[in-house]
């Protein structure tokens, strides 16, 4: 094409540019391979600083969430020095708390209610979640309406003092008014 150009135009510059296209098509290529591989490894190098600094995040949520939920659903042990004391914990929980009538009924490994996505993994492995071990274990009166405790009376008897125990220290007198109905 470049001979026919000169031939015609009688500029022998054409023959010029047609010796230089193919070398400028080849210089091109490699130039733009390199550069695309330099952003996809600076785009790889940016997706896991990204990742790392989520999961550190994610991490440091977990362990919030149960800092505040030990602090929220305090143990026995802290419950009975909260009353003792008279401290600031003592009637805290008002009708308008997310804690409102949650008893604390023991502990046990629960899912953490962090979670994250990895979309580089496969749909079944993709979202991650954490365990909390040793964690609160605890259940609503309010959604429950009533909650039956049966067992042996060396196990009922203190699991029912524990239950009435946070309902009089954690709840409000204002908020809250409890019945015994009993037997004897």
């Amino acid at each position: 094409m470049a001979i026919g150009m000169a031939a015609i135009l009688r500029n022998w510059i054409y023959l010029t540019f047609g010796v230089m296209s193919p070398v400028m098509m080849i210089s091109s290529y490699l130039t733009g391979n390199r550069s695309a591989q330099r952003r996809y490894r600076n785009q790889v190098i940016k997706y896991r600083d990204t990742y790392k600094a989520l999961k550190r995040k994610a991490y440091q949520l977990v362990r919030e969430e149960a800092a505040i939920d030990r602090q929220e659903f305090p143990d026995p042990t802290s419950v009975f020095d909260s009353v003792s004391r008279h401290d600031s914990s003592l009637w805290n929980r008002r009708s308008t708390d997310a804690s409102w009538l949650r008893l604390r009924v023991g502990t046990g490994d629960v899912t953490s209610s962090i979670s994250m996505d990895d979309p580089s993994k496969l749909d079944f492995e993709r979202t991650q979640s954490w365990v909390l071990h040793n964690h609160p274990i605890t259940l609503s009166l309010k959604t429950q309406g009533c909650i039956g405790i049966a067992g042996l009376m060396d196990v009922v008897s203190p699991v029912s003092q524990w239950l009435v125990t946070q309902l009089a220290a954690l709840h409000s007198t204002d908020d809250l008014k409890m019945v015994l109905l009993s037997p004897t």
